[in-house]
Parts: structure tokens; C-alpha cells; sequence
């Protein structure tokens, strides 16, 4: 015989004291113990018994409640005893799982939560449901114990539906999508600030534009106004701008505003790069370098110095003309606050393009 499934124990409280389960949390049903035996046997077998031989089967288990062995038909023989065991264990595991469950408003809302934890039982069910093994999530969560892990699986499987408890977004199902930005860090700083991470979120790279569309990001909006530009022109603003669609805008603003008449040509870009240069100097790049510690300016600077990047973190430290280790904390400080990145083993690269050409501009003699 299989255990007894969830459908069954999750939304009844059984009568009998030997096998009796709280109710505190929804009303629910009551059922006698013999009443269980029979939803056990109907889920183990009822498929491939006849009417007539299920109601033979309970016929016979009603007139003697001590049997342990019941022939269903010439082929099949039900392990009533058995059956019964099974029964037993799985209704003191969820009235065990119900004793280590607690709810308290001022705790994660009002989510259940594993006692003397901030750990919510339906996460760690969701987590052995999706195959993570108990040794990751006793690494990922070390308050919690192995019981912890297996007694949060049968209490969240023995919960009623959500159409039977209080609406909210979250019982009633309400879709909600969650969308949010971050710099190219973020996978692991989540994965730091929350252990699996990456299994409750999609993570989707979007860089810089591919130069068919940087074009398209300038042209078309000219082409709209009844405006033309010359191909050139095109180019030197995708070859500046190197596809980052904020600094399209920039680029496209200042060359709309140098150009006397259509079509915006190429010196009207060269002059509209000297005006969006000095504003982003002014702004966007002025506020992270004035965030920057002595140390981490000299670090960027000797960065800037080897070109746009990535670099060998080896390079910057010669270029520095100290030890890789003694710099260390200075890299790692400035990508906690966004400056760089690593985009492989023992590289870094600013987060934003042209940030190395300010550096050689606002530090000309380092």
C-alpha cells in the first residue's frame, strides 16, 4: 500500500482520539477513523475494483473493525492492518507539523512560519517540491532541522485550497508579475541575499543595443518629424554612443539641437558629442565619481588608463604597481557600489561605457 495521500488528510479532522487532528486553522469535516480507511482504500484501489466489490470490501471492514486482511476478490487481497499503520503515522506527522507551524502578524505578515524562525513553511515546501535537495536547504537555511524540512512538506500539503481560506493576492491566486533592474551584479548579490535566488526568478541580460537598432533608436524618431540624417552621422552616434540607449538619447538630443537644417550631419554630431559630454560629465558620471573613496578613484583610474575594458584584475594591480591582494578590497568595494563588474573569473569591467574616457579626463595626471 501507498501512504496516504494529502487529499485525504488535508481537509478533515478526525474524530477518533487515536488519530485525531487539530482544526484550528479552517473548519473542516469530521471523520471517523474507519471513514479514513475507506477514502485510503477508494484512492488505493477503488479504480480497479467494481462498484459491487468496493462495497463488498467496506461491507466487510464495517462488520469487523479488528480484521487486518480483507479478500477483495479472487486476485486481491487488502492489507487492512496495514493500511490502518499507515493511517496512524501520517495523521502524527501532520499533528506534528501543525505544532511546529506558528502565525503571527508582526512576522512575515501573518505567513505561517517554522516556530522560533522567520522561515516560511510554504517556501520550504515549494523548495523540496522542486527537487532541492534537504542538504541545500539546510545549508541555504541552518536554524532548521531535517524534521523542519520534511514536517513544512506535509503540513503545506495537508492545507486546504485557497478558495477555502481568506481571499488575498496570494490564496486566491490573483497573477502577479514583479519586474525590477538591476546593474550586471545582480545574480549574485540575490543569490547572496537570499539562498536559491535564481529558482524564484528569471534573469534576463539586456545590454547595449545591436547597431541595426541603435540606428533604428536615432533614424526613426528623425524620419517621424519629416527630418532626414546622413548615414555618417548615423554612424559616429551608434560609434559614440556604443549602443547604451541612455546615452542614444543624450546623443540624439544634442545633434537634434546643433543641427541648423536637415539633415543633421556629421559635424553637427561632433558638436552635439562636446555638449553631451560636458552634461555628462556635469551629472550622470560627476555623482558616481563623487560617491569614491581616494583609493577606489585611484583604482578606477588606473583602470581607465589600460582602455574601455574588461581587464585582467592582475593588469589593474601592475598598472598600480602594487599586489593584486592589496587591492582587492578596493575592487570589491567598488563593485558593491556599482562601478564595475565582473563578467568572468579575474575580470572587471566598468558598469556603464565611456566611464573609463571620464576618468582620464577628470584625473588627466594620474
Amino acid at each position: 500500500m501507498r501512504s496516504l495521500g494529502s487529499d485525504c488528510v488535508g481537509i478533515i479532522t478526525i474524530a477518533e482520539r487515536s488519530t485525531k487532528v487539530s482544526a484550528r486553522r479552517l473548519p473542516r469535516r469530521s471523520l471517523s477513523g474507519e471513514n479514513l480507511l475507506q477514502l485510503k482504500l477508494w484512492n488505493e484501489v477503488g479504480n480497479i475494483l467494481s462498484q459491487e466489490r468496493r462495497e463488498r470490501l467496506f461491507d466487510a471492514i464495517r462488520s469487523a473493525p479488528e480484521i487486518t486482511q480483507v479478500r477483495a476478490d479472487d486476485l486481491i487481497i487488502i492489507d487492512v492492518g496495514e493500511a490502518r499503520m499507515q493511517i496512524a503515522a501520517r495523521v502524527e506527522a501532520l499533528e506534528e507539523a501543525e505544532a511546529i507551524v506558528t502565525e503571527n502578524k508582526a512576522v512575515m505578515g501573518g505567513e505561517p512560519v517554522i516556530k522560533g524562525t522567520r522561515v516560511p513553511v510554504r517556501l520550504i515546501a515549494s523548495l523540496v517540491e522542486e527537487g532541492v535537495s534537504e542538504a541545500e536547504i539546510l545549508a541555504g537555511y541552518p536554524r532548521l532541522s531535517p524534521r523542519d524540512v520534511a514536517l513544512a512538506s506535509i503540513w503545506a500539503a495537508a492545507q486546504a485550497p485557497a478558495s477555502a481560506t481568506t481571499p488575498s493576492a496570494r490564496m486566491i491566486r490573483v497573477p502577479v508579475t514583479m519586474l525590477a533592474a538591476g546593474l550586471p551584479q545582480l545574480l549574485g548579490q540575490m543569490g547572496r541575499a537570499k539562498s536559491y535566488a535564481e529558482r524564484l526568478f528569471e534573469f534576463i541580460e539586456v545590454g547595449p543595443l545591436d547597431p541595426e537598432a541603435a540606428r533604428a533608436a536615432i533614424r526613426v524618431p528623425i524620419e517621424r518629424e519629416d527630418e532626414t540624417i546622413e548615414p555618417s552621422a548615423l554612424m559616429a552616434i551608434v560609434d559614440q554612443t556604443q549602443g547604451y540607449p541612455y546615452f542614444l538619447q543624450e546623443w540624439g538630443k544634442h545633434s537634434w539641437d546643433a543641427a541648423g537644417n536637415s539633415p543633421i550631419t556629421s559635424e553637427d554630431v561632433a558638436a552635439a558629442t562636446a555638449s553631451a559630454l560636458a552634461e555628462l560629465d556635469a551629472s550622470f558620471f560627476r555623482v558616481r565619481f563623487d560617491r569614491l573613496t581616494p583609493a577606489e578613484k585611484r583604482y578606477l583610474r588606473a583602470m581607465a588608463s589600460l582602455g574601455p575594458g574588461p581587464h585582467r584584475s592582475g593588469d589593474i594591480a601592475d598598472a598600480l604597481e602594487v599586489k593584486v591582494s592589496s587591492v582587492a578590497p578596493t575592487r570589491n568595494s567598488l563593485i558593491t557600489k556599482g562601478m564595475l563588474f565582473s563578467p568572468a573569473h579575474g575580470d572587471t569591467a566598468f558598469t556603464v561605457p565611456l566611464f573609463d574616457a571620464f576618468m582620464r579626463r577628470v584625473m588627466p595626471e594620474a
